[in-house]
């Protein structure tokens, strides 16, 4: 198969996967931790503080919590670092990027768990994560988006708000 500069297409395809950066020679902003759940999988979260400190006067900062899209099969909370980076420092905020496990593994509702489970840990760790537990948005692309409003929906019938 040829592509319109005339190379074949195998040839463009592993010309882009040697240009691929090593995964061990890249940084990220947030700090990648598990947050622990009662009898259950851990769940992993990229957490971003802002670089500069001095914009919150020593206040509790909201929590941006993101989900990543993927058709809830792929995609990767590591993809929206640098989203996520950005956010935290232009608002200011401290954001979890959640990794939600995949629903081909774990069938739904299993995500939408993991997520209130890291929203409860969250808001009663509040005081050493240092956020406002009262300033909390629920964020996600395309498979996170709706992540996000079935955990709002669901937070909301238990009487969190």
């Amino acid at each position: 198969m040829f592509c319109k500069k005339g190379l074949f297409m195998n040839e463009t395809i592993s010309s882009l996967v040697h240009s691929v950066p090593n995964p061990d020679e890249l940084s990220f902003p947030g700090k990648r931790t598990e947050i622990p759940r009662n009898e259950k999988d851990s769940v992993d979260v990229y957490v971003n503080y802002p670089s500069d400190k001095s914009n919150n006067n020593g206040s509790k900062l909201p929590a941006f919590i993101n989900m990543h899209g993927g058709c809830w099969i792929g995609g990767d909370a590591l993809f929206l670092e640098s989203f996520c980076s950005l956010i935290c420092n232009e608002l200011p905020c401290v954001t979890f990027n959640i990794n939600y496990k995949k629903a081909n593994v774990h069938p739904m509702p299993y995500q939408v768990e993991e997520i209130e489970d890291v929203i409860q840990y969250i808001i009663n760790n509040a005081d050493s994560l240092g956020v406002d537990p009262t300033k909390i948005v629920i964020c996600g692309e395309s498979a996170g988006s709706q992540l996000a409003c079935a955990v709002t929906l669901d937070l909301h019938k238990k009487g969190i708000d």
